[in-house]
């Protein structure tokens, strides 16, 4: 059974992708920018649910 959609666990996921592409990276000088282009959006993703700009249009 998959976890109800909440705002928690939405940012519990993004979190968990975080971890992971920071494991994946290792965030060395020679793959800055290649890790910073897919850490930054889920950090980014992760501050818009907490501050409730993400559901605002």
């Amino acid at each position: 059974m998959s976890e109800r959609f909440s705002k928690a666990n939405l940012i519990a996921a993004l979190g968990r992708r975080a971890e992971s592409l920071q494991r994946k990276h290792g965030f060395n000088p020679k793959q800055a920018a290649v890790a910073y282009g897919d850490f930054r959006p889920t950090l980014d993703r992760i501050q818009w649910i907490e501050d409730g700009s993400f559901f605002r249009r």
